[in-house]
């Protein structure tokens, strides 16, 4: 008996291991069709588990979501049959195969290895995005903002590259607060990357996130009882030293820092920009509720927004406005729902890891939500965002269930 249990076992880690290497070449976009493993992998696990899977409120939701934005988006636009999938389905089996696969597993550390395996493929991707367009594809940056795709081999938009290291850079910096002494070099290798790519792209959403999610861990860890005094004084005590050393070094020049930040792009755009108008975004949100009402099912491209500015900037806003007015309510359920299974999973859950970490990942993602069209401009960066929201709701279940006698 006890050989049959270690060999089931060991059938349950091949296959996460499986997965988790799936995941994490589809979040790579390896050879350029990462969204094409993808889709295979949410088929096939589907298949294999369909006597077993759980439609939860979200997956409804979601489902909801995906049935009208699909057909008001094929209204708008040419019918092509990889939007069938790519709209009609990911959005629900992706959250429904993170769940299932999450609560199902042995692994008690499966969640965080899905998230950092996520994270690790998103970064991969954007580093080596960094280093064709600084070394082999850089364009004459006075003119254009564009970065490069290694995969695809071509240009892409700044916000799609920033949106790379958006994942990898919150559980970095959540790691350095919370986690084990051996992030600490992985942890500041990513940050690092990440941000010479948001000085080099001029980026400014990578800093108005990760300052915002910086004051968010400061409040937490004032406020919390389940970190210790001591712990709390050392992270209070380190943030300030390093509030002073950057203040030093500014003030300063030291290693003419200063000079070299000052004549940067990412410089410019925060000084010249209008900064108090979020970059022109409140302009284009006014504008934005100037229309919406004309076009309660969406339209092609037939809104009028300021600056004749393409997207809203808004990932709630511009799927308004491409799909109207049924996905746009769903995507806002869908989202709430998202946040109350968070603080219920957060509740059950006491890991001092993992818990910090699918609250500083999914905040950070809604915030960039606020500010990017995310689901139009990489759907897919919104679909692995989903399998780790499907996971959290999976592992809260496997802990009710560990507690229900």
């Amino acid at each position: 008996m006890q050989a049959i249990q270690q060999q089931e076992r060991g059938s349950l880690y091949r296959r996460d291991i499986l997965c988790l290497l799936t995941i994490f070449i589809s979040s790579m976009d390896f050879l350029g069709i990462g969204g094409d493993f993808l889709a295979i992998f949410l088929l096939a696990y589907l298949i294999l588990h369909i006597r077993h899977i759980v439609i939860t409120q979200q997956a409804i939701l979601l489902a909801l979501f995906s049935i009208f934005y699909f057909i008001f988006y094929s209204y708008h636009n040419s019918f092509v049959f990889a939007d069938l999938l790519k709209y009609l389905v990911m959005p629900w089996a992706c959250y429904l195969v993170g769940s299932h696969f999450i609560r199902n597993s042995p692994n008690r550390n499966l969640l965080l290895l899905m998230i950092i395996s996520i994270s690790a493929g998103f970064f991969l991707h954007g580093t080596l995005n960094v280093v064709s367009y600084q070394f082999f594809h850089r364009v004459d940056e006075r003119y254009a903002r564009l970065a490069y795709d290694f995969w695809h081999k071509n240009y892409l938009s700044v916000t799609a590259q920033g949106l790379l290291f958006l994942f990898p850079a919150a559980i970095s910096i959540c790691l350095l607060f919370f986690g084990n002494r051996k992030w600490t070099i992985p942890s500041l290798l990513v940050l690092s990357i990440s941000l010479y790519n948001a000085i080099q792209q001029a980026y400014r959403a990578f800093f108005f996130v990760s300052g915002l999610l910086l004051v968010g861990i400061l409040i937490y860890i004032l406020s919390t009882a389940k970190i210790s005094l001591e712990r709390r004084l050392h992270i209070i005590l380190g943030a300030v030293i390093l509030f002073l050393i950057i203040l030093i070094v500014w003030e300063a020049d030291i290693a003419h820092l200063k000079s070299t930040f000052v004549s940067t792009r990412l410089y410019r755009r925060i000084t010249q920009g209008d900064l108090l108008n979020a970059g022109g975004r409140i302009d284009i949100w006014k504008s934005f509720f100037d229309n919406w009402l004309h076009y309660p099912f969406g339209s092609n491209n037939q809104f009028v927004l300021y600056g004749g500015q393409t997207y809203v900037h808004n990932f709630w806003l511009d799927i308004y406005r491409v799909a109207g007015m049924l996905p746009f309510i769903f995507s806002i359920l869908a989202t709430i729902d998202e946040i109350i299974i968070l603080f219920r999973y957060g509740k059950l859950h006491t890991d001092t890891t993992i818990n910090p970490i699918t609250f500083c990942f999914t905040f950070a993602a809604i915030i960039n939500f606020m500010v990017e069209p995310i689901y139009i401009a990489n759907p897919y960066i919104y679909y692995f965002f989903l399998i780790i929201q499907g996971g959290i709701y999976g592992a809260m279940q496997r802990s009710k269930s560990e507690v229900t006698p």
